[in-house]
């Protein structure tokens, strides 16, 4: 069966977010295992990964841990294969497990994790960024709203969706709203579409058709054309989007003789415009026909 999976040509009806999750433990970061839940129930496949550092490591232990996560994510109702890698540093773990997790066609597709609080690390955090790219994954960085506010998600949420114009990362991050939106806790979201429209530019050739599209394949999601008036782009985003449960934002793909440091003062200015946000920055490592996609039904 997987000889003949390997055989298979890729279709985009048939794909799936195949994700591997770098969360550590469970408990620690449990929204992104919340999430990649949300995002793989329907039919794909999910790993929660946790790095061991540590000298003293035994393959007792390793086996301990991996049943004791497999447990709670099984209390919690989710299921998932669970790995876990011995390595002294978590990023050199995050990159072995990216480089060679899985058995031929059965690989991860996606790759989810929690954006880095470490700026003193921003840079190897940045050379991961490009490792994942650079082995043909999509990304799918999550950072959580302030621990001071509610984890209840209000009502009604909404899941803001910011359109640079650029087709890079739109498909991947409309599929994974119109995932979201029809699974639990997020079923039922609405998803807003949103463009920042520069003073003096004539938005209703633009809204036309992004509308267009949206009634042609029956998304449930509004377009909002976001008007600058003068405003710094991520003080008009954290305007708009205040009242947004998740915003998707695309990430640059790096650049072919681009630095890990040239790349890292990209992502370092982006992490701090968006600090307190719950924001899902996205880069997708190959184009993803959403047309065809969405007819799962």
């Amino acid at each position: 069966a997987i000889r003949r999976l390997a055989q298979r040509k890729p279709d985009a009806r048939t794909w799936r977010p195949n994700i591997l999750v770098l969360s550590g433990a469970p408990q620690s970061r449990w929204y992104l295992i919340e999430m990649a839940h949300a995002l793989a129930q329907r039919a794909s496949s999910m790993t929660v990964a946790a790095v061991v550092s540590g000298e003293q490591w035994t393959i007792e232990r390793i086996r301990s841990l991996r049943i004791t996560i497999g447990e709670y994510l099984s209390r919690r109702g989710v299921e998932a294969l669970v790995k876990v890698l011995p390595e002294e540093d978590y990023l050199n773990g995050a990159e072995a497990l990216v480089k060679a997790y899985g058995f031929g066609p059965l690989k991860p597709n996606t790759i989810l994790m929690g954006d880095t609080e470490n700026t003193d690390a921003i840079e190897r955090f940045a050379g991961l960024i490009l490792q994942i790219h650079r082995m043909d994954r999509n990304l799918v960085l999550m950072r959580e709203r302030d621990a001071e506010e509610t984890n209840e998600l209000p009502e009604p949420f909404y899941v803001d969706i910011w359109w640079s114009g650029q087709q890079t990362n739109i498909g991947l991050i409309l599929t994974l709203a119109y995932l979201l939106s029809r699974t639990p806790p997020w079923k039922g979201a609405h998803i807003r579409i949103k463009r920042i429209l520069d003073n003096g530019a004539n938005d209703e050739d633009m809204s036309n058709a992004i509308t267009e599209h949206i009634q042609a394949q029956r998304l449930d999601a509004d377009f909002e054309p976001v008007p600058r008036d003068g405003m710094e782009t991520f003080s008009l985003i954290r305007h708009s989007s205040v009242d947004a449960s998740l915003v998707f934002l695309g990430l640059r793909a790096p650049e072919p003789e681009e630095t890990t440091a040239e790349y890292a003062a990209y992502y370092q200015n982006l992490h701090d415009n968006t600090a307190g946000m719950p924001v899902a920055y996205v880069l997708a490592s190959n184009q993803i026909d959403f047309e065809k996609i969405i007819g799962w039904g």
